[in-house]
């Protein structure tokens, strides 16, 4: 019984599994939430009307709610994007600590890690900074690409 035991957070691999494993658990109900309220504001007669068209389940949510939702996923990519570089302080702190060695450290816990351990607060306000434009620069891209998308469907 023994050999059935694994510890989790002592190796790189499985550490960034459970870590994915919690954000995914603990994020999931508030996209399907946002989601839920994407597809609410979709009108019934669009779905009657794929209906009467003859569109199975399948063609009516290719070619009618997925394009219909590209905002909401937009929104919900941008919005997660942000999240995994902003947010992740919480279960890295809570869960791993950074470990094993600083396999699971991202650039918020070094930010941390830097300012009240090392008490490096310019060298932490730079790293603050530098998040503040990766994160910029990855909005806009998206941004772009969901734009170019848009104007693709038109």
């Amino acid at each position: 019984m023994e050999a059935l035991k694994t510890d989790w957070l002592s190796s790189r691999g499985t550490a960034i599994s459970v870590i994915i494993l919690a954000v995914v658990w603990t994020q999931f109900g508030y996209g399907m939430l946002v989601y839920l309220a994407g597809m609410s504001s979709i009108s019934p007669s669009v779905f009657e009307a794929s209906k009467i068209d003859g569109a199975n389940w399948f063609q009516r949510f290719v070619h009618v709610i997925l394009p219909m939702l590209i905002r909401t996923t937009e929104f919900l990519v941008i919005l997660n994007t942000i999240f995994v570089f902003t947010s992740l302080f919480d279960y890295i702190y809570t869960i791993t600590r950074g470990g094993p060695g600083y396999d699971t450290m991202p650039i918020n816990y070094w930010i941390y890690m830097k300012a009240f351990r090392s008490n490096e607060m310019g060298f932490a306000c730079a790293l603050a900074l530098v998040l503040f434009g990766i994160l910029l620069i990855i909005s806009l891209i998206q941004r772009k690409i969901v734009n170019k998308a848009d104007d693709w469907g038109e």
